[in-house]
């Protein structure tokens, strides 16, 4: 499993753990065009109480099962996630902080990692104020955090604890 599937993979659980129902590659945006790595959805609204209604997509054809369409059915998302190599240009940040606007959960979250053994703590640091750059430059709707892979292991680390 490559590095980038297996962040996805450990934010996952973790949405799973503390109850939020988790879908990954899930289309948003009215052309569907936008399509989150990881997103949380509140689990309190349940899909039972809208039996009888047909989802469609936007043409108006009947949905088979499988995941919800952010666009037509009844579904909160909570928590966007976009998994970012450090590597990658402003147009890939950018295009991920896009995913997350179009999204509209209540925080979008871009995760910065490296295929690289090691970089030191200020590389990162300097990868995640230049995304933080990036984003100012977007003005965003949607609130966006930055964290590196190292913190959202402390996040996680911190989830067991409790």
């Amino acid at each position: 499993m490559d590095k980038h599937s297996s962040i996805k993979d450990k934010i996952k659980k973790m949405g799973e753990k503390i109850g939020f129902v988790v879908y990954d590659e899930v289309g948003s945006g009215q052309a569907r065009s936008s399509w989150p790595d990881v997103v949380w959805l509140d689990k309190r609204i349940k899909g039972e109480w809208f039996d009888g209604i047909v989802p469609v997509d936007q043409k108006g054809r009947k949905r088979k099962g499988g995941k919800p369409s952010l666009d037509t059915d009844f579904v909160l998302p909570v928590i966007g996630f976009e998994v970012d190599e450090v590597s990658n240009s402003p147009k890939t940040i950018k295009g991920s902080a896009s995913n997350l606007d179009t999204l509209s959960a209540q925080v979008g979250v871009i995760v910065l990692y490296s295929t690289k053994e090691k970089l030191s703590k200020q590389t990162f640091v300097d990868y995640k104020v230049n995304t933080y750059r990036y984003l100012i430059d977007m003005k965003p709707r949607t609130r966006i955090i930055v964290l590196t892979e190292r913190e959202l292991e402390l996040i996680e680390i911190n989830m067991n604890k409790t």
